[in-house]
């Protein structure tokens, strides 16, 4: 893991462990190291298919060197969480300078946080749930941005 990426970690399990409450976590949180190294801190009060165009569109215009973004779930039992309520999340860090047209998709690293808001227990984030870590990445790499986002292909 990159530097940049393990900041933006870091950062985004400290933002989570503070954004749980009794209505989950929302905004969606969107954690970034920008191409400059300022660090970007991001609220995103808007649709999950609106949070995930916003986190592809930074990645696809190259705009960071990582990024992280989570979307506010309710589980079923089977699907390998601890709680009812789990933020799963997405990682992207830049593994090289120049990329071609899909190349980035590689570069996702999934997650999910485990929380519960009473008592509040919020885990450091599970990078091995298989049902939860399937379900986003199909999201992810079913999601198009259309022409008027980028003029980049995907």
């Amino acid at each position: 893991m990159t530097v940049e990426a393990q900041k933006v970690v870091k950062a985004f399990e400290q933002w989570c462990s503070n954004a749980v409450d009794e209505k989950g976590v929302y905004p969606f949180p969107m954690i970034a190291i920008t191409n400059d190294g300022t660090m970007e801190v991001s609220a995103l009060a808007v649709s999950p298919t609106e949070a995930i165009e916003h986190f592809m569109r930074k990645i696809v215009k190259r705009e960071v060197k990582a990024i992280m973004f989570g979307l506010d779930r309710t589980t079923n039992p089977g699907q390998g969480t601890e709680f009812a309520d789990v933020l799963t999340c997405a990682l992207w860090e830049a593994r090289k300078d120049e990329f071609g047209p899909g190349e980035w998709r590689e570069w996702l690293t999934i997650g999910v946080v485990n929380y519960q808001n009473e008592p509040r227990i919020v885990r450091p984030i599970d990078w091995k749930n298989e049902f939860w870590n399937k379900k986003l990445k199909e999201e992810l790499d079913g999601f198009k941005l259309t022409r008027r986002s980028t003029e980049e292909e995907l």
